[in-house]
């Protein structure tokens, strides 16, 4: 089992409490306030440095090692703490925070004994158990609730205590109790940003951006160096679709809370979203050689580098992913990849990927097209034909989609196929001079001696559409007026195949095939 179960990575810390060197711990408390966690451990380790027989100042480090899901660390922080002192309450709940989900009755007991060494007379050790019990999966709300009542009954004023009573009511989407406890905090100190920012994020989750834009921005005003409103702000203008102004404040929260793995992908996914692939790969490109680097940062490089194209890298990332063994697999992934395999000369592998990213997403009719163009490339025109006829039964059915259909047909020589196709295409759009030349051309190969003249109404429809429009409909015309031509010329109708031949040497005074009939026919004449 993964800790990030139990504490998401880079999320907003929990209170920490002063100490006898309260200035002290308290800026180690700022740190972690605004997300900077590797300051926070650099703050404490002085505290450490300076005294290093004061016991909760371990707790303090290994409560940001547990933000920071260094889990190992963490027990070594709280068990260093217990080693100078067995009675340190806030060790004992520190230690079985980290050690539930492994031993849950371990655990408890530590919780029990942190609890029974305060006698409910140091709510910091409350609240720090009652935090697990609301954040963590192993929720009991109705224990929490206890303890958080213990806690304000000890001291009243206290906000952590009132925020944590609000993440607790938000845990059972009571948004009124929520409001109210929120309210409390705020009442108590108007100009806490941590309060602020929390009451931001109820009316967030309730889509009132207007109201949750207003409390983040009356939180960075409180605390101009409190880093997570900046992070939401970013977000309201992502939901927003406003990727400029998302991309700028999540660039604020990365400056003031710290290089943190997981913000760092998101804000190179606005990037990438906002179609700034070079930007985006350049934040992630670092992360790349680091040890246990979240596969999300491969996934994104790949993509960033076929966008740039530069696919012989993008490949190599996306290899670099799959070989990570990660889970969440999106269709993107295959589909990134099988352009990534096509435009490094892997046609097949292409393909088969291209099939599997529809397999796992039925909306990318799209990429049906793209099978199909690597099978017509390599000249596979049934794959091609069916990849296409997948295309229309699976949404897809625009003109363009049997025109594509029927010239795979086309190309593959099934004349009758494709007859039958560019017949649907000329039903939608049958202004269009190309049904009628593909429906021309179809039936003259049905029909290879013209002996039942099979193309001409079809080449006869051509010339009508195209109609004094001769320059635009040039190829089109000569193609029309020469069948014809010859169709007249073999029945011996010589009038008929002269006028034809004539049109055929205006459009193109070079053919060679029209100056010999005009000559052989004019003779005879």
């Amino acid at each position: 089992m993964e800790f990030r179960k139990l504490t998401l990575t880079c999320s907003l810390a929990l209170s920490l409490f002063s100490v006898a060197n309260g200035q002290s711990v308290q800026e180690g408390k700022d740190f972690i306030l605004n997300e900077q966690y590797e300051k926070a451990k650099g703050s404490f380790y002085s505290l450490i440095k300076e005294d290093s027989s004061e016991p909760d100042f371990y707790y303090y480090l290994g409560e940001t090692f547990l933000l920071t899901q260094q889990i190992d660390s963490a027990k070594w922080a709280f068990e260093k703490g217990l080693s100078l002192s067995e009675k340190s309450a806030l060790n004992h709940a520190g230690l079985g925070k980290a050690t539930f989900f492994e031993d849950e009755a371990s655990a408890k007991a530590s919780f029990e004994k942190a609890l029974r060494l305060t006698k409910s007379k140091k709510p910091e050790v409350l609240l720090s158990v009652a935090e697990f019990y609301v954040h963590s999966e192993y929720k009991d709300l109705t224990y929490a609730q206890e303890l958080l009542d213990r806690a304000l009954k000890f001291d009243d004023k206290n906000i952590e205590a009132w925020l944590l009573y609000g993440d607790l009511f938000l845990q059972q989407n009571d948004g009124t109790k929520v409001m109210e406890k929120y309210n409390q905090a705020i009442y108590l100190d108007s100009n806490n940003p941590k309060a602020l920012y929390k009451l931001g994020q109820l009316y967030s989750r309730a889509r009132n951006n207007e109201l949750a834009m207003d409390n983040f921005k009356k939180a960075i005003d409180a605390n101009p160096e409190f880093a997570p409103a900046y992070k939401e702000i970013g977000e309201l203008h992502y939901k927003a679709k406003k990727y400029d102004e998302a991309i700028d404040a999540y660039k604020v929260y990365l400056e003031k809370a710290g290089d943190c793995v997981d913000n760092t992908f998101r804000y190179a996914s606005f990037l990438f979203l906002n179609k700034d692939y070079k930007s985006a790969k350049e934040v992630l490109e670092p992360l790349a050689d680091k040890d246990n680097v979240n596969p999300v940062a491969f996934r994104l490089l790949a993509y960033g580098s076929y966008e740039t194209e530069d696919f012989e890298n993008g490949l190599a990332y996306m290899e670099k992913f799959w070989e990570t063994g990660y889970e969440k697999v999106l269709a993107n992934d295959y589909e990134y990849y099988a352009k990534l395999l096509r435009k490094n000369g892997n046609d097949s592998l292409a393909v088969n990927n291209f099939y599997t990213a529809i397999e796992k997403d039925n909306n990318k009719v799209n990429l049906y097209s793209e099978i199909a163009d690597i099978e017509m490339a390599n000249k596979n025109f049934e794959q091609a034909a069916q990849a296409y006829a997948s295309r229309i039964e699976n949404g897809g059915g625009t003109a363009q989609d049997y025109l594509s259909l029927g010239r795979a047909f086309y190309s593959g020589k099934d004349f009758e196929q494709a007859d039958s196709v560019f017949a649907k295409l000329i039903e939608l759009r049958p202004e269009l001079t190309i049904g009628y030349m593909y429906r021309g051309r179809a039936n003259a190969n049905m029909d290879p001696e013209s002996e039942e003249g099979l193309a001409k109404p079809y080449y006869e429809k051509v010339i009508e559409i195209a109609g004094e429009n001769k320059e635009k409909h040039k190829r089109d015309l000569i193609e029309a007026h020469s069948y014809l031509g010859y169709l007249y010329l073999i029945n011996d109708e010589n009038a008929e195949a002269l006028h034809h031949w004539k049109v055929v040497k205006e459009l193109d005074p070079s053919n060679k095939n029209a100056e010999q009939v005009i000559n052989s026919l004019s003779q005879n004449n």
